[in-house]
């Protein structure tokens, strides 16, 4: 069949993880504005995010979200590697500069923003958001995420 002649084989098991800067007061508020960027971005999240606090640049309290979006749109795309995916996944974000890389197998996406100013702010869905990321790997890799650890 052509479409199993695209796949190249059996089908990957992807593991996706976005995480997020937000800066908010408090953990439900991070997990609210998760939530609503994931739904701007067409995503909904596959059960609770990781939330960790911070302070950036004094008294401001930030949280990293590092949650794990719900693909079921995404289990049958060709071709299937990571860079595909991520220009699914942020098909919604146009304007967002994500800097990085992917391959067949992996890959990491971020938007770290030099300047937090307003205009800044307004490219990416929700004004909260002080920086991105977006990590795809079909499993074949190491698993890393750059300074967290395995996934």
């Amino acid at each position: 069949m052509a479409a199993d002649k695209h796949q190249g084989g059996p089908a990957k098991h992807w593991t996706v993880r976005i995480r997020l800067a937000v800066e908010t007061s408090g953990s439900n508020g991070a997990r609210s504005i998760t939530e609503e960027t994931l739904q701007q971005m067409g995503l909904a999240a596959e059960g609770e995010p990781e939330l960790t606090d911070f302070f950036m640049d004094g008294p401001r309290p930030c949280w990293y979200v590092i949650t794990k979006p719900d693909l079921p749109g995404l289990d049958s795309i060709t071709p299937d590697d990571a860079p595909t995916r991520f220009k699914l996944m942020t098909r919604e974000l146009a304007g967002v500069p994500f800097m990085g890389h992917g391959n067949n197998h992996c890959g990491l996406w971020e938007w770290l923003p030099d300047n937090w100013g307003s205009a800044t702010r307004r490219l990416f869905p929700h004004s909260a958001i002080r920086a991105a990321g977006i990590y795809i790997s079909d499993g074949t890799t190491s698993g890393m995420w750059p300074g967290r650890g395995s996934l």
